[in-house]
C-alpha cells in the first residue's frame, strides 16, 4: 500500500497531508490507515455506500 502510493505521488507530483497536519511526498501505511480510520461503509442489499461523505484529505489519498 505504501510503496503503490509513494510512487502515485511521485508520478503524479502531488503532495499529501501527513501526519500531525504537515504536507508530505513519502506517506507512511500508518498514516494513510489513520486519515481512513472514521471511515465507515453501509451495505443496503448488496449496495456499498460510505455513510458520511469524504474529507478533503481522505479525497487527496485516492
Amino acid at each position: 500500500m505504501q510503496h503503490v502510493m509513494r510512487r502515485n505521488i511521485k508520478e503524479t507530483g502531488s503532495v499529501v497531508e501527513g501526519l500531525a497536519g504537515r504536507k508530505t511526498t513519502i506517506p507512511t501505511t500508518y498514516a494513510m490507515t489513520i486519515k481512513f480510520r472514521t471511515l465507515e461503509v453501509k451495505d443496503f442489499y448488496g449496495i456499498r455506500e460510505f455513510y458520511r461523505p469524504l474529507t478533503p484529505v481522505q479525497q487527496k489519498y485516492l
